[in-house]
């Protein structure tokens, strides 16, 4: 799984490489912010999968009832049921991750620290989304293909020119599917950097959790699971 998702993964590169060889720049946008994209969406990708692997089967895990499992322990609820397992493809994503590090992003200490920043940022917002996803299953019952699908067209979004989002779709992935936050927002601090950039960055990535963690925990409030309560050992 993790070889075979870092081929997945490094075929894109030739692929935009031919792109841009023909089409140089798309409203401003290059083949350079194109890499420096990849590198935050599939870090950020991986690195919530890994920490937080049990963030993608959540909604499954609530309308099964297996939710009561974690209610049976001490430990608070939402991070022992996404703490659970490893993402072995993660890894492969990870490792992608680094290697355009390696090829795309100048060894200096402040674009490693402006890199750190983007994808921990990145990540903030998009582990926050995808508990806010998963957490309406609470309310609609099986939403699983519905938060597979939120995430899917965040990832969607990150292989393409962002200056290519106009009109509905701009406002689209400025709200609902926020890729603008998780993938634009932090190129640019990579590009042209800007206090501003900045600001706006940490605001809604700890905004966004805040949201999320008790958006969550409100409607946790409100599970009910009927006969389903099970202990395992």
């Amino acid at each position: 799984q993790i070889l075979g998702m870092v081929i997945n993964d490094i075929l894109l590169v030739p692929i935009w490489g031919i792109f841009f060889a023909r089409f140089p720049s798309v409203n401003g946008w290059e083949y350079l912010d194109t890499m420096q994209v990849l590198i935050i969406s599939t870090a950020s990708f991986s690195i919530v999968h890994i920490l937080a692997s049990g963030l993608n089967k959540l909604s499954e895990t609530i309308t099964k009832g297996d939710l009561d499992y974690y209610l049976a322990f001490p430990q608070d609820v939402l991070w022992h049921s996404v703490v659970m397992g490893i993402n072995l493809s993660a890894i492969g994503d990870l490792i992608f991750s680094i290697i355009l590090i390696v090829l795309y992003i100048p060894f200096t200490f402040a674009n490693l620290g402006l890199l750190a920043v983007a994808i921990t940022c990145s990540s903030a917002i998009l582990f926050a989304t995808l508990l806010i996803y998963h957490t309406v299953t609470f309310y609609v019952g099986k939403f699983e293909e519905a938060a597979a699908q939120g995430q899917e067209a965040i990832l969607s979004t990150s292989m393409y020119p962002q200056t290519a989002f106009n009109g509905l779709l701009k406002i689209l992935i400025m709200t609902v599917i926020p890729a603008f936050f998780i993938d634009t927002i932090p190129q640019r601090l990579l590009s042209s950097f800007s206090w501003s950039d900045l600001c706006i960055l940490l605001s809604i990535s700890i905004g966004l959790n805040i949201i999320a963690v008790l958006f969550f925990r409100l409607v946790l409030k409100r599970y009910e699971s009927g006969n389903m309560f099970q202990v395992r050992v």
